[in-house]
């Protein structure tokens, strides 16, 4: 009797705790998705799954964060998950069709647009028929060739703007410029991204 009077606490305590950590790792994982930080947001919702693999919430985001990040075979890892689950919102059939279809998967893909046209029919439909369309035309020959150009990086490079005449700013995730930081504060978080200003030369 004394031993279930000690060891019933200490169970609450480490629930209470457990639960109340996970609550904060989801409430931090969405502040950094609503601010499109989806490389942090991704090791945050992990954060969560950990402690509560069957949460839906981090489950639908994290597949969410993968496929705005165009990593889609790990997207659609983590929305296979989430089908299983039940009370699925619909959004998410929309999701998983998108990122199948990126998959070259499209009669998979017509499967959850169609079960998302249950509830709004005109888009799912729609979609569904994009897959028809893509089946039909996916053994025709290329009416385009695509190259690599000097300015292509490895990584990311996205939001090019006209800065000044002759410059242009944009974001990039390279690593192999370092940015000049003499006498500006060092910044509080490590980004992904940086802004870049080129300037156009003969080329």
């Amino acid at each position: 009797m004394n031993f279930l009077k000690i060891i019933l606490p200490v169970l609450f305590i480490s629930l209470s705790f457990t639960t109340t950590y996970s609550q904060f790792s989801l409430r931090k994982a969405n502040k950094q998705y609503e601010l499109y930080a989806f490389n942090l947001a991704i090791n945050s919702y992990l954060k969560v799954l950990d402690k509560q693999p069957r949460n839906v919430e981090a489950l639908g985001k994290l597949a969410d964060c993968y496929r705005h990040l165009n990593r889609m075979d790990e997207a659609e890892k983590y929305y296979a998950q989430l089908m299983e689950m039940r009370n699925v919102d619909p959004v998410y059939y929309l999701q998983y069709g998108h990122t199948l279809r990126a998959l070259g998967r499209y009669e998979e893909a017509k499967r959850y647009y169609y079960k998302y046209a249950e509830k709004y029919p005109v888009a799912g439909n729609h979609y569904a028929e994009s897959c028809n369309f893509a089946i039909a035309r996916q053994h025709d020959q290329p009416a385009a060739e695509t190259t690599n150009e000097f300015v292509n990086t490895n990584t990311d490079d996205f939001g090019p703007a006209i800065f000044t005449e002759g410059r242009v700013v944009f974001a990039s995730g390279r690593r192999d410029i370092r940015p000049d930081r003499r006498g500006a504060p060092r910044p509080a978080l490590t980004l992904n991204n940086q802004l870049f200003i080129s300037t156009r030369d003969a080329n």
